[in-house]
């Protein structure tokens, strides 16, 4: 060990000078992790040094490139609504969410408001949830889908089709989820949707989404 005293100020609080006499080797290593408030907070990385952000709850890994989410106290993620959204008959279009219920991160933003973009690389999932009234003796479609950078997923929007007749039918729900990988800069997902019905008029709905990562790449 470099320094192996409790109460010593240098330098090396987080890191430790590994020495293999059976093979020759010394290297620095890091067992920690050390603190700061963001990973960008580090000058100079070294391969295997691990960060904990303050400012997040997560632990990086450095790996001699990029720095590689290691741990994390909470997934990292967020939740995200809206309430009346209307959308006009037989035109698609994408979600201005204005509620954060959480977005510990920041990856949505009130200067693009139908973006979320996440800022680590890796596989996501999204899952939305909508909901709206049926009116009586009338005939909704719905399709609701997710677009990455302003183009629609492979997998394409999901298809929810509602009769009624008689009374005004109480809110209906329906749902789709997508996973998909986002680079962590630049990517961002919108919320998709499109509705026609008997009256060709317009509907508003309640949405939520859901966009948490998973995975690295």
């Amino acid at each position: 060990m470099i320094c192996g005293q409790a109460s010593c100020n240098c330098a090396f609080t987080s890191e430790s000078l590994v020495i293999d006499n059976q093979n020759g080797v010394i290297s620095l290593e890091t067992f920690g992790p050390a603190m700061v408030a963001v990973k960008e907070d580090v000058v100079s990385p070294f391969t295997n040094q691990i960060v904990h952000e303050t400012d997040t709850g997560l632990t990086w890994m450095y790996d001699g490139a990029d720095w590689v989410l290691y741990a994390w106290t909470s997934a990292p993620r967020c939740l995200l609504g809206k309430v009346g959204h209307s959308t006009t008959h037989n035109v698609s279009g994408q979600v201005a969410l204005d509620i954060e219920y959480y977005d510990t991160f920041g990856w949505h933003t009130g200067g693009a408001p139908t973006r979320i973009t996440p800022t680590i690389p890796g596989f996501y999932s999204v899952h939305i949830q909508a909901s709206h009234t049926i009116v009586a003796s009338d005939y909704s479609r719905v399709l609701l889908g997710c677009n990455r950078n302003g183009v629609a997923i492979i997998t394409g929007r999901f298809d929810h089709g509602f009769s009624a007749s008689g009374a005004t039918w109480s809110p209906r729900g329906f749902g789709a989820h997508f996973e998909f990988e986002l680079n962590g800069t630049t990517d961002y997902v919108e919320v998709d949707m499109y509705q026609t019905n008997a009256a060709a008029a317009a509907r508003s709905f309640t949405v939520v989404v859901a966009v948490e990562w998973k995975s690295h790449l």
